[in-house]
């Protein structure tokens, strides 16, 4: 007989994030279990406010073996309202992180600057990404809420740096930071997941927080509509202004909660050790796992080529406009729906 469930297991993988669910009490022994969840919530360990909570939904689960009635437990969880804003502070940045390659063609035409010069300087977004990975640990010791808010009004503060300073220098500094900015919302975000989710609401909650690759492409369509009409100055300080409409909204859903540094830096002995980089190196040493390195590599260079070559390709040999290209960016994202949906059965 064929098992389905472990067919259906095989087929759909939840997703993981590698953050534990924290426990939230006020006596020590549920204390020490958080501890060794490697997350401790701020309002356990640093005194904050009742309000803190409010932003958490009680967590139900039956204590005898699951015969009993289920009652409300100490362990906090996100709920989907804030699930949702979070998909959509997600897909915000992502337009603002994406919008210098997909419109690349027509910022070198506004900043009066070359193609090429420009392109350059809109990957800057990537030494930005590392950038992150090496201050990580640093704003790791303070609470998720605060560095979110902080990164937040440094995304903004990017946007409106580039209306008095597009110069080469300017560009180059802001798109750092832009990059920079992002990522470490973005890592913070999905630690907040691992954080207050769990089981089948975890997987629920990731879907949604994916969603945001598809509200970021109509995002496009609305990019591509305000610098036709209205031009790139709007579209900055308009994108500043909704961030920073964001960054407020965080104060009051995002909960105040912090990781447990010394736990931290034990989990990432750990998977140092486990990952260690003598069987990374091994690993490549098989012939097919070469050829899945050398495809995905492919895969980015082509994409990358792709993303910078679109609009000059649509104006230059079609004339297109902003606007016309952000509904042309609207089949690249149904290509990547498709991608992700129907071709995993396929195979």
């Amino acid at each position: 007989s064929i098992d389905t469930n472990n067919i259906m297991s095989t087929i759909f993988k939840a997703p993981k994030i590698m953050v534990h669910p924290i426990d939230v009490t006020t006596d020590t022994t549920t204390n020490t279990d958080a501890t060794k969840a490697n997350i401790i919530a701020s309002d356990v360990t640093t005194g904050a406010t009742k309000d803190d909570a409010t932003h958490l939904l009680p967590h139900r689960r039956s204590t005898d073996g699951g015969h009993g009635p289920s009652h409300t437990s100490s362990r906090p969880v996100l709920s989907y309202g804030i699930v949702i804003f979070l998909m959509i502070n997600r897909s915000i940045n992502l337009v603002l992180y994406k919008a210098f390659t997909t419109f690349s063609y027509y910022f070198s035409q506004y900043f009066g600057m070359n193609y090429t010069l420009f392109a350059l300087i809109a990957v800057m977004n990537f030494p930005g990404n590392l950038l992150n990975i090496a201050v990580v640990p640093y704003y790791h010791q303070y609470k998720v809420r605060y560095v979110i808010i902080v990164f937040e009004i440094v995304l903004a503060g990017c946007c409106l740096l580039i209306l008095p300073f597009h110069s080469v220098a300017g560009l180059l500094v802001v798109r750092l930071l832009t990059g920079f900015a992002i990522t470490a919302v973005r890592s913070e975000v999905n630690a907040t997941l691992g954080a207050f989710t769990k089981g089948s609401r975890r997987t629920n909650a990731i879907s949604i927080v994916e969603m945001s690759f598809g509200f970021s492409a109509m995002g496009f369509l609305v990019v591509g509509t305000v610098l036709e009409y209205f031009g790139w100055r709007t579209f900055f300080a308009g994108s500043a202004v909704l961030i920073a409409c964001i960054a407020a909204v965080s104060w009051f859903v995002i909960p105040a909660w912090h990781m447990d540094h010394s736990a931290t830096e034990q989990l990432q002995k750990k998977a140092k050790k486990k990952y260690s980089y003598s069987q990374l190196r091994e690993a490549l040493t098989h012939y097919r796992l070469q050829l899945v390195f050398v495809s995905i590599f492919l895969n980015k260079v082509a994409r990358n080529a792709f993303y910078y070559t679109f609009s000059k390709w649509l104006y230059e040999q079609y004339g297109l406009g902003p606007q016309q290209a952000g509904y042309v960016t609207l089949t690249v994202a149904a290509g990547c729906l498709v991608g992700t949906t129907i071709v995993p059965f396929i195979v």
